[in-house]
Protein backbone atom coordinates (compact mmCIF):
# COMPACT_ATOMS: atom_id res chain seq x y z
CA UNK A 1 0.00 0.00 0.00
CA UNK A 2 0.94 3.43 -0.95
CA UNK A 3 0.98 6.47 1.73
CA UNK A 4 -0.98 8.60 0.41
CA UNK A 5 0.49 11.67 2.14
CA UNK A 6 4.68 11.88 2.68
CA UNK A 7 7.98 13.94 1.75
CA UNK A 8 7.06 13.20 -1.79
CA UNK A 9 3.48 14.15 -1.98
CA UNK A 10 2.97 16.81 1.45
CA UNK A 11 -0.93 17.82 1.78
CA UNK A 12 -1.96 20.87 2.47
CA UNK A 13 -6.04 21.05 3.70
CA UNK A 14 -7.86 24.04 2.89
CA UNK A 15 -11.10 22.26 4.66
CA UNK A 16 -12.01 19.01 5.57
CA UNK A 17 -9.96 18.34 8.64
CA UNK A 18 -12.76 18.65 10.75
CA UNK A 19 -14.24 15.90 9.47
CA UNK A 20 -12.02 13.50 10.18
CA UNK A 21 -11.50 14.74 13.26
CA UNK A 22 -15.03 13.43 14.17
CA UNK A 23 -14.35 10.11 12.58
CA UNK A 24 -11.26 9.64 14.41
CA UNK A 25 -13.22 10.65 17.96
CA UNK A 26 -16.01 8.47 16.62
CA UNK A 27 -13.09 5.34 16.19
CA UNK A 28 -11.47 6.73 19.44
CA UNK A 29 -14.79 6.48 21.64
CA UNK A 30 -15.69 2.60 20.11
CA UNK A 31 -12.18 1.89 21.19
CA UNK A 32 -12.16 3.48 24.39
CA UNK A 33 -15.69 1.59 24.98
CA UNK A 34 -17.29 -1.97 23.35
CA UNK A 35 -14.54 -2.53 20.67
CA UNK A 36 -17.34 -4.06 18.37
CA UNK A 37 -14.72 -5.31 15.48
CA UNK A 38 -17.86 -4.77 12.90
CA UNK A 39 -18.46 -1.18 13.80
CA UNK A 40 -14.56 -0.58 14.39
CA UNK A 41 -14.31 -1.41 10.70
CA UNK A 42 -16.95 0.88 10.05
CA UNK A 43 -14.95 3.70 11.35
CA UNK A 44 -11.34 2.71 10.02
CA UNK A 45 -13.86 2.67 6.68
CA UNK A 46 -14.79 6.05 6.99
CA UNK A 47 -11.36 7.33 7.88
CA UNK A 48 -9.93 5.90 5.16
CA UNK A 49 -12.24 7.37 2.73
CA UNK A 50 -12.42 11.00 4.15
CA UNK A 51 -8.62 10.89 3.96
CA UNK A 52 -9.07 9.51 0.46
CA UNK A 53 -11.13 12.34 -0.53
CA UNK A 54 -8.65 15.29 1.46
CA UNK A 55 -5.78 13.77 -0.52
CA UNK A 56 -6.85 13.05 -4.16
CA UNK A 57 -7.71 16.83 -5.25
CA UNK A 58 -4.03 18.31 -4.52
CA UNK A 59 -2.18 17.24 -6.70
CA UNK A 60 -5.04 17.55 -9.86
CA UNK A 61 -4.13 21.33 -12.10
CA UNK A 62 -2.19 22.95 -9.70
CA UNK A 63 1.22 24.77 -9.73
CA UNK A 64 2.40 22.90 -6.27
CA UNK A 65 1.45 19.82 -7.58
CA UNK A 66 3.58 19.90 -11.02
CA UNK A 67 6.16 21.56 -9.01
CA UNK A 68 6.34 18.31 -6.86
CA UNK A 69 5.72 16.00 -9.51
CA UNK A 70 9.02 18.05 -11.14
CA UNK A 71 10.94 17.75 -7.87
CA UNK A 72 10.17 14.02 -7.78
CA UNK A 73 11.30 13.43 -11.13
CA UNK A 74 15.01 15.01 -10.47
CA UNK A 75 15.99 16.84 -7.30
CA UNK A 76 18.56 18.75 -9.10
CA UNK A 77 16.13 21.43 -10.50
CA UNK A 78 15.64 24.91 -9.35
CA UNK A 79 11.97 24.54 -7.76
CA UNK A 80 10.69 28.22 -8.37
CA UNK A 81 7.01 28.27 -9.21
CA UNK A 82 6.42 30.74 -12.14
CA UNK A 83 4.46 33.93 -11.63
Amino acid sequence: MRPLVGAGSPLLLKQGAEDLGRVLEGLRAEWAGERDAVLVRHWLSLAHGIVSRLARPWRRATRVGALWAAVARDLTIDGKLTT
